[in-house]
């Protein structure tokens, strides 16, 4: 930053300012902001042309708009499909009933790659319940001519503008995801790519409504209450070789108070577990790896029913935590 000022304002030198840029968007507290924002300005104010989209977007990271965040209602934009016609993500929120899973992905990003073939099966499987939008964050010919992009069968759409990552996406990291509600509230949000995240969401939408914004892996599935008891079914997806770990601290919040778990059956609190049962029927590949494990686990009784409850697995840091899990 100190040398820049100094050399031509050319392509290299643009290209180092986007980097930096976007190093400051993703790095909380960036302590050379102020320095940043003055160099942004000089080399703008020197720029040739050409560069206008790059500078719309290292302005983007140097000013960027506020992100919305889990709970906070979606909002339109605008975007391109193949064929170069006009979108807007109005089409899509709210329809029919249906959740939306935003799928911000890039051409040579292994991870967005990778999770395409567990993504492909849950989209088959929840049609009446899910749609799915692939936002690509390439040039427009770069995606339009790639093979990959080619085969994607749910909207297929390019974030031609850069308007709407800065809008959803806490950073510049690739894959990013964002789950919105029917009601356009946005219920989940996670960046890179966790095996068994798609298979969680059949669970989450399929059980009972539960805001599960720390891993769509963990979901729950039936709810009882009882006098003596409330019990809880969940199933974990994952791939076969990873193991998860539910603490023995676990338990529910309502009313103002915590009902510790008392019981576990299927797993053991504190204990290594592997998924183990098969969630795909591919025999090869990466998908005939993934598992899951289904489990109960019992907590103290409410003392008064309530509509809604959460689930917390302790009070550390990185804890699975279920929110408005509801009883209606």
């Amino acid at each position: 930053m100190d040398i820049l000022p100094s050399l031509p304002v050319d392509a290299a030198t643009i290209r180092t300012l986007w980097g930096i840029s976007m190093t400051a968007k993703n790095t909380k507290d960036f302590p050379y902001m102020e320095q940043l924002k003055q160099l942004e300005k000089t080399i703008v104010a020197h720029a040739p042309k050409g560069f206008e989209e790059r500078l719309a977007e290292i302005h983007n990271y140097v000013y960027p708009p506020r992100v919305l965040q889990v709970g906070e209602e979606a909002v339109d934009a605008e975007l391109l499909d193949m064929q170069g016609q006009k979108h807007h993500l109005s089409e899509v929120l709210g329809q029919q009933g249906k959740y939306v899973l935003l799928d911000f992905w890039g051409i040579g990003c292994g991870p967005c790659m990778m999770s395409e073939p567990e993504m492909s099966e849950v989209y088959e499987r929840m049609k009446d319940k899910l749609e799915i939008v692939g936002i690509n964050q390439n040039k427009l010919s770069e995606w339009q001519n790639h093979e990959f992009s080619k085969r994607i069968v749910w909207k297929n759409w390019n974030n031609a503008t850069k308007d709407i990552s800065c809008i959803y996406c806490d950073m510049g990291a690739i894959p990013y995801y964002v789950l919105i509600s029917p009601d356009k509230r946005i219920v989940w949000k996670a960046v890179g790519y966790g095996p068994g995240w798609f298979f969680g969401i059949t669970e989450a939408l399929n059980g009972p409504k539960q805001d599960n914004s720390s891993n769509l892996q963990f979901a729950i599935r039936k709810v009882e209450t009882k006098t003596n008891c409330t019990t809880i079914s969940f199933r974990y997806y994952g791939h076969k070789n990873l193991w998860f770990r539910i603490a023995k601290e676990s338990y529910l919040e309502a009313n103002g108070k915590k009902y510790q778990m008392t019981a576990a059956d299927g797993i053991t609190p504190d204990v290594d577990e592997y998924p183990h049962v098969k969630a795909s029927e591919a025999t090869e590949g990466y998908l005939s790896n993934f598992c899951y494990t289904d489990f109960t686990l019992t907590f103290e009784p409410f003392d008064i029913i309530p509509t809604t409850f959460d689930f917390k697995e302790g009070n550390v840091e990185g804890a699975f935590v279920i929110r408005n899990i509801s009883l209606k």
